[in-house]
């Protein structure tokens, strides 16, 4: 439960935005989750307003859906989201090491072994600050290219909460595995070959966006034989009901209290 702040009436709504989104980014909500306005409001000690400013600015980001007579769910991972958010992070990886090896820069390698060792002390459990080490690997590598608007382009990508999700979807096991996939990107960038480094970006990015889009139709599967064994109706798999209540929220759907 949050205390009641005092903070200018214009940074409410900043205030609001930067928790209910840490609150996503860490999982706290869950795919459809429903961010509800007075809940918020209720544990940050303000008024709906700045919480409502806040999530509209959420829905701009593509972070929540405003539905009528539901208010703000929390996106799913979907097909098409792994699909387009691997196409472009693979088009700008690799132009990063086209920049680098243009440039002559050369990729900061002490810093990228630093960022594994840290993947490796930490909890697989831990989702949230592994997600983290394994952005801030990325960034560092794409920051050879010494283009700020590619890096920020892709820190913006990173950002988006279905990045997150998607790490949810990881066994400890993968994650595990995950630090040597990097090792190879390492052992790659240290040797300083630019084609070399380009393939194995997009080796990478093409290898965990196929088992991404395995485990999330895995998943939907899973889902869908649990709620025909349950005697629901079927619904097509993107992890909604097949029945749900006329104008009524999707009683899949999470209440955050």
């Amino acid at each position: 439960m949050y205390k009641a702040v005092d903070i200018p009436t214009t940074r409410l709504a900043e205030y609001a935005y930067s928790t209910i989104r840490n609150d996503i980014l860490a999982g706290r909500f869950g795919p459809s989750g429903r961010v509800v306005q007075d809940d918020v409001a209720r544990r940050l000690g303000i008024s709906r307003t700045p919480v409502r400013e806040a999530i509209v600015r959420l829905e701009h980001e593509g972070l929540v859906t405003l539905l009528p007579r539901r208010g703000a769910v929390v996106n799913r991972v979907t097909p098409q989201d792994i699909l387009d958010i691997y196409e472009v992070r693979e088009e700008l990886e690799r132009l990063a090491v086209r920049l680098a090896a243009r440039k002559g820069h050369p990729y900061d390698v002490r810093a990228l072994r630093q960022l594994l060792r840290k993947m490796e002390r930490i909890s697989p459990t831990r989702v949230a600050e592994y997600y983290k080490l394994n952005r801030a690997f990325h960034i560092q590598m794409a920051a050879a290219s010494a283009n700020r608007p590619l890096i920020s382009a892709l820190e913006s990508l990173w950002d988006q909460a279905v990045n997150f999700h998607m790490f949810s979807m990881y066994s400890t096991e993968e994650m595990r595995h995950m630090v040597s996939t990097h090792e190879v990107l390492v052992d790659v960038a240290e040797k300083d070959d630019a084609a070399a480094i380009e393939l194995a970006v997009s080796q990478h990015i093409a290898d965990a966006r196929a088992n991404l889009l395995r485990k999330l139709e895995s998943q939907q599967l899973a889902t869908a034989g649990h709620r025909a064994v349950a005697g629901e109706a079927p619904g097509p798999l993107n992890g909604r009901r097949g029945r749900r209540r006329k104008n009524g929220p999707d009683s899949s759907t999470t209440h955050i209290k």
